[in-house]
């Protein structure tokens, strides 16, 4: 009963981790936000372009289910044109603090470089009715003409140094909740220099996937290594309760020195009983299976199925194996006749004797004496 508790205590401590670590999972896991392509009606209304009109022109832009074209042609290096789109209307905004990257499927023309942004709302900071106020949160990257996937690590996005010297010159500190209040996502081609190389020239920018996830990594890792810990210390712990208990139980188990009792299985009682009758009682002409039974004081079938069982023989077949080892003793040790050796031994025919000798022997008696003196 106690082994059975404990058993049941160890699988209970083992399991632990499950009945933890799972509900942990269920509630920190964020499902992924795709926010484009959408399912909602009316998406085409949240997706807008932006230029300077002076330096450069938007040829097209093309709106559908699969994806979002944007064609258009600098006409300097200052000129900009982008997509935008809208993640919340206020007073409502889009939290994205609770993921991690940014996960988008880019085709472009004519464009070596990307610029991705978030425009957040910060409190004391943002005017509604300035745009330029809203805090511009960028990342900058390389970028192929083919279609391709890109994770952008939300942790790597920086304030627009422009937007610093303007609107934040004391280098203030913005907690986490501007990102709980993100607005709009915006993506360009790079402004700077690179521009150059294109100009006047058509580029475009194709999206096919723009998504937000969070990563779990550092959960499972954590998670894992709190497992680790867990069954590492239940394993330490197992190691010496076991040592102390195998310790308590050889004391309660030490052996006090004490006389062994003699005691035999009852087959092995009986079969003595039985060789040892057929030992003494061998040469008694009348001696068979039945007489054998009323000196042991078993029962018939009970001797023959030991005998069987032991020797793999029947009772005549013993009785006569032991009056042959004794037989072929007096013919190499003795002068007497065979006869005189065959009524000995508790055979009443001669005749009886060398045929039971020859069987067994492959050679008569008299062949065998010869043989052997």
């Amino acid at each position: 009963m106690i082994r059975e508790k404990g058993r049941f205590f160890i699988i209970l401590f083992l399991l632990l981790p499950l009945f933890l670590f799972i509900p942990l999972i269920l509630v920190s896991f964020k499902k992924p936000v795709i926010l484009f392509p959408s399912t909602k009606t009316g998406i085409k209304d949240t997706i807008w372009t932006y230029n300077n009109s002076e330096e450069s022109r938007i040829l097209r832009f093309d709106v559908n289910e699969k994806h979002i074209n944007f064609q258009f042609v600098h006409e300097s290096i200052e000129s900009f044109a982008g997509i935008g789109i809208n993640l919340s209307e206020y007073p409502a905004f889009f939290d994205i603090s609770p993921f991690s990257s940014i996960h988008l499927t880019l085709a472009t023309e004519a464009i070596r470089t990307c610029t991705i942004t978030l425009k957040l709302f910060v409190h004391g900071i943002t005017d509604m009715n300035n745009d330029a106020s809203y805090r511009h949160f960028s990342i900058n990257f390389p970028i192929k003409a083919e279609k391709n996937d890109y994770v952008l690590p939300i942790s790597r996005f920086k304030d627009a140094s422009w937007w610093i010297r303007d609107y934040n010159p004391r280098r203030k500190k913005i907690g986490k909740e501007s990102l709980e209040n993100a607005c709009f996502l915006l993506i360009d081609s790079s402004p700077g220099d690179e521009k150059a190389g294109i100009l006047n020239t058509k580029g475009s920018i194709t999206v096919y996937h723009i998504s937000f996830h969070k990563s779990h990594f550092i959960f499972y890792m954590l998670s894992a290594l709190a497992a680790g810990g867990y069954y590492f210390l239940i394993f330490i712990f197992l190691f010496i309760w076991k040592r102390k208990y195998r310790a308590g139980e050889s004391k309660q188990k030490r052996i006090i020195e004490h006389k062994k009792l003699m005691v035999e299985n009852y087959r092995d009682t009986d079969l003595k009983k039985i060789i040892t009758c057929l030992e003494t009682k061998y040469m008694d002409p009348e001696i068979s299976l039945g007489k054998v039974s009323n000196e042991c004081g078993l029962s018939p079938t009970r001797i023959s199925s030991l005998i069987k069982d032991e020797y793999n023989i029947s009772f005549k077949q013993i009785l006569n194996r032991i009056r042959l080892t004794e037989a072929k003793r007096l013919l190499k040790e003795t002068d007497r006749q065979v006869i005189d050796i065959a009524f000995s031994l508790g055979y009443n025919d001669r005749s009886y004797f060398y045929k039971v000798f020859l069987k067994n022997e492959g050679i008569s008696p008299r062949d065998f004496r010869k043989k052997h003196t």
